[in-house]
């Protein structure tokens, strides 16, 4: 019978797993809701872009406490030698979940939110060490991640838990926009990150000798998404070729509409549009 009442309270959840009000007030009603309530809940946090700033600023901050808890001694003490003094929120004792495994995908908007929200003042050093301690924290904890969206100058690569991170990643968006990732980073990348499946490249504005690597070096390539900024063709001679190589592997092909076109023809291949 307690199964049973289970089983209909997860019916319940996945009806409202895009109600963020509702799956709230779920986790508000009793132990038995909550703890079916709270993975929905902060799933729905990890998988919504701009949901930070559809929020107010005080529940927000909230919620960016929630996760600041999770900050290991070792994070706590290096803020705390820069005078990074995070807002207290220390939970009274170990959490009853580990908030941090519901994540399903990463996005910057909600760190970069956070990092403002809690370092007003105009320091880009206070800032960027706040920002490398998230992520720091991300790849430590967050288990259950299968999309990863990469536009940061934090050189990520060197964390200690980020071979793990990126082993069973699947899906990877990368944004050139502003020049943030450079190429070094992506050959970086490249090295523990191979078995992509889903990648999306936006903002492309260059012939990135990193990016034409970190595409050669994935096993698995199935689903490409192209947006470049600069319509020449001809721009991008080391990324035409490896995507070329990788073509009869690649099933779907999206992005410009000319190079889409472009690609399949160069290809000789069927291609899904």
């Amino acid at each position: 019978m307690v199964q049973l009442y289970a089983d209909v309270i997860l019916l319940i959840m996945l009806e409202l797993q895009d109600d963020l009000s509702s799956l709230h007030s779920c986790v508000l009603v009793s132990r038995s809701w909550s703890r079916i309530a709270v993975p929905f809940l902060w799933k729905y946090f990890s998988c919504i872009n701009g949901f930070t700033y559809n929020r107010d600023r005080e529940s927000r901050i909230k919620l960016y406490k929630v996760i600041a808890n999770f900050l290991p001694i070792e994070s706590e003490n290096l803020l705390i030698k820069s005078n990074i003094i995070l807002p207290s929120y220390k939970l009274p004792r170990k959490p009853t979940f580990e908030y941090m495994n519901y994540f399903t995908q990463i996005t910057p908007c909600w760190i970069k939110d956070m990092v403002q929200l809690f370092i007003e003042e105009d320091s880009i050093y206070k800032k960027n060490l706040l920002e490398v301690q998230i992520y720091n924290l991300i790849f430590k904890n967050c288990k259950n991640i299968n999309h990863f969206y990469l536009n940061t100058d934090i050189k990520f690569y060197n964390f200690p838990s980020v071979g793990s991170f990126f082993l069973n990643l699947q899906s990877l968006g990368i944004s050139f926009e502003n020049n943030i990732v450079t190429s070094k980073t992506l050959l970086e990348l490249s090295t523990i990150c191979q078995n992509i499946k889903i990648l999306e490249i936006n903002y492309c504005n260059e012939d990135s000798k990193g990016l034409a690597s970190f595409i050669e070096m994935q096993h698995d390539l199935r689903y490409l998404f192209l947006h470049f900024i600069n319509n020449n063709k001809n721009k991008y001679p080391l990324l035409s070729n490896v995507i070329k190589k990788k073509g009869c592997h690649i099933k779907n092909i999206f992005g410009n509409t000319t190079y889409r076109s472009w690609f399949i023809f160069k290809f000789n291949k069927s291609t899904t549009l």
